[in-house]
């Protein structure tokens, strides 16, 4: 099983003149959460789902909040901006066809 390190979270990679090179070797995957799309991908998402739940309460409905919820939690635990936003794209079109089929 291969680890993940964060992106400038490791002071030992300083004096290491590869640090890609050296992770592999070490089977690490480097994830950089700084990243511009990930960071926008986990802003529109999150906001999407607060707004999910915002709604749920105001409506008394528990799908959208679930769905909600799931959103938030998506943003925070995928790490890839573009699964990111086909998983909450997938659970915006659940939500759509539960509340059409009146649940």
């Amino acid at each position: 099983m291969r680890e993940v390190l964060l992106a400038g979270s490791c002071k030992a990679l300083e004096n290491v003149r590869k640090p890609a090179k050296f992770l592999r070797s070490v089977n690490l995957i480097v994830v950089n959460l700084l990243d511009v799309h990930y960071l926008l991908a986990s802003l529109v998402w999150g906001s999407v789902g607060t707004g999910y739940c915002i709604y749920a309460k105001r409506q008394q409905s528990i799908i959208p909040f679930v769905a909600g919820v799931l959103m938030i939690a998506a943003s925070f635990l995928i790490s890839s901006a573009l699964l990111m936003s086909v998983a909450c794209i997938a659970l915006m079109f659940i939500v759509y066809y539960l509340v059409r089929r009146g649940y």
